[in-house]
């Protein structure tokens, strides 16, 4: 008797699950040595949540070499400047897994870049 696998799998969460997924099969054309096929999963996603961007590079905070007072005076100073990012408590406190609200999504880019933006600044200052 001649043994094979038939096991695959994909994590999705159950909204991800439910609005994207378009289809799921098993390709049995490819020409591999093992004894599994390939899984191919085809997803519908809307892109309109994201902003990519291309790669640049910027240099790197060296925390290696920060000191007790450097690391202090970071935290300090990012306390003080993250207490001045409006907080968008609509976006926040959405509890709706299926939010398509953009201005949401914009409310929350526009949150998490200021508060990396003061990361990496307060971290150039401090470090």
């Amino acid at each position: 008797m001649q043994r094979f696998s038939c096991l695959g799998h994909f994590l999705l969460s159950g909204v991800l699950f439910d609005e994207s997924v378009l289809s799921v099969s098993v390709q049995h054309d490819v020409d591999n040595i093992s004894d599994h096929d390939p899984l191919v999963m085809s997803l519908n996603l809307e892109g309109g949540v994201f902003k990519l961007t291309g790669i640049i590079f910027t240099e790197r905070i060296a925390w290696w070499k920060a000191d007790e007072s450097n690391i202090h005076e970071y935290r300090q100073l990012l306390t003080q400047l993250l207490g001045t990012i409006q907080l968008l408590v609509d976006a926040l406190t959405c509890h709706d897994p299926n939010c398509r609200d953009m201005s949401h999504s914009l409310a929350l880019n526009v949150y998490a870049h200021a508060a990396a933006t003061f990361c990496d600044k307060n971290a150039a200052q401090s470090i």
